[in-house]
């Protein structure tokens, strides 16, 4: 009878040793902890609720300091669990990693001598580090790794919830084009740059819309930076091309630029009245913390899966944390080719 294999887990709890609880039980801390970071936003709910049915006479609303030191006993409870699930999982990472060395080196010592003569024991040293730090600095930080899930879960249920309440419907990639959908109002929003404005003004111009920047997570207001390149080709014209290549980063000529809605790279037209007057003048702050796009060569792919995962989430009602875990696996995947 064939022994059924040790999952991956398996393993590395094995490997953990007496500490293999402390990984169970830095989960459930963090997923106490989680529920208690939501307690606060009930008692706040429930202090403007006293509030408002005592309106104007807040004397009368007793409860609002009992739901105040609430909230406040909630939050503190939460961080600390979070910080014990956090010490938990440290120390059994710890442990694991030092018997992942301790067994390795082991397994080696029994190595015949010729084993060596291929492969060099600095080598198989570096190997035994680098997995056994791997494997530490992903167990110590798997409470942060279950919040961090929980993070990206909650947008995409919003969506999912809003499109289910019938709140937002049409979900079809690429149904018309953007800035016809938003010119007529089947669009309530864009998610575009700054070149979008003179667009808008010229097929739309009695359109009244405002610019924003893109709502803040914990991590700020990040958006991605986009841009256009002047190329000089190697050609008999670099004189020529290197001059209309400076003078279309000249001061003048970028200022121009602005009144198309490109944001100038010259910093003096940067400062200019015009670009200060300009509508696109929210993406000037924007662009300050926004990230420039990798380069990633299985893109077109990704965005097919990331469109099919949302797809099947929106539409068809997939469960949101499913979908995510798989879909970050495939991703993983097609970032390591």
């Amino acid at each position: 009878m064939n022994q059924k294999k040790k999952s991956d887990v398996a393993v590395l709890l094995d490997y953990a040793g007496s500490h293999k609880g402390l990984t169970f039980l830095g989960l459930a801390l963090s997923a106490v902890s989680m529920l208690l970071s939501m307690a606060p936003y009930i008692c706040i709910w429930l202090a403007a609720r006293d509030l408002i049915a005592v309106a104007p006479d807040w004397t009368q609303a007793q409860s609002v300091a009992q739901y105040g030191w609430l909230a406040f006993g909630f939050a503190v409870a939460g961080i600390f669990l979070y910080f014990a699930g956090l010490m938990c999982t440290h120390l059994a990472a710890f442990r694991t990693a030092a018997n992942i060395r301790k067994q390795g080196v082991a397994r080696v010592m029994k190595a015949p001598l010729g084993f060596f003569d291929s492969n060099a024991s600095g080598l198989i040293r570096g190997r035994l580090d680098a997995a056994a730090a791997d494997t530490e600095t992903l167990l110590a930080h798997i409470v942060r790794m279950v919040q961090e899930a929980q993070g990206s879960k909650a947008p995409v249920q919003k969506l999912v919830d809003l499109y289910a309440n019938g709140e937002f419907t049409g979900f079809n990639s690429g149904d018309i084009p953007m800035t016809d959908g938003f010119g007529t109002g089947r669009y309530m929003m864009l998610l575009e740059g700054p070149w979008k404005t003179a667009e808008l003004a010229g097929a739309y111009p009695d359109m009244a819309y405002g610019n924003c920047q893109l709502p803040a997570g914990e991590a700020g207001s990040i958006s991605v930076l986009g841009g256009e390149d002047i190329a000089m080709f190697n050609g008999s014209h670099k004189d020529a091309a290197w001059k209309f290549m400076q003078f279309m980063t000249s001061p003048f000529a970028e200022e121009e630029m602005a009144k198309c809605g490109q944001i100038p790279v010259n910093m003096t037209a940067l400062d200019s009245q015009t670009v200060k007057d300009a509508s696109f003048a929210p993406f000037l702050e924007a662009i300050t913390t926004a990230k420039a796009r990798p380069t990633v060569a299985s893109w077109s792919e990704i965005d097919n899966a990331l469109t099919v995962a949302m797809t099947d989430m929106i539409v068809n009602g997939a469960d949101v944390q499913q979908t995510l875990d798989q879909l970050a696996v495939t991703i993983d995947g097609l970032l390591a080719e």
